[in-house]
């Protein structure tokens, strides 16, 4: 009885999970309509009701909407609370 083969997959993809693997990429989480968790930012750029512009490895992370405010921030990550309205993440392979 032949053995049956494994599936070839390409290691290209694999590849791809590597800059999220080593912790520098970028992570927003939504939690919700009205939180949104931020990790491995390196510092906040701009800060308003508004508008929440923060520095990552990759470029600027920008969070819109109103009545914005900042909760639980710790080093490297965040949770922005209020009525969220647009999230702008830096494009891949962006500044570093």
């Amino acid at each position: 009885m032949p053995k049956p083969q494994k599936p070839v997959h390409p290691a290209v993809p694999a590849l791809e999970w590597l800059s999220d693997v080593s912790g520098r990429a970028a992570r927003a989480t939504a939690i919700g309509s009205r939180r949104i968790l931020i990790e491995n930012h390196t510092g906040i750029q701009d800060f308003t009701d508004e508008e929440v512009r923060l520095c990552t490895a990759s470029g600027p992370l920008c969070v819109r909407g109103s009545g914005l405010t900042l909760c639980e921030v710790r080093p490297g990550a965040l949770i922005v609370h209020g009525c969220i309205r647009q999230v702008d993440l830096p494009q891949e392979g962006g500044a570093q």
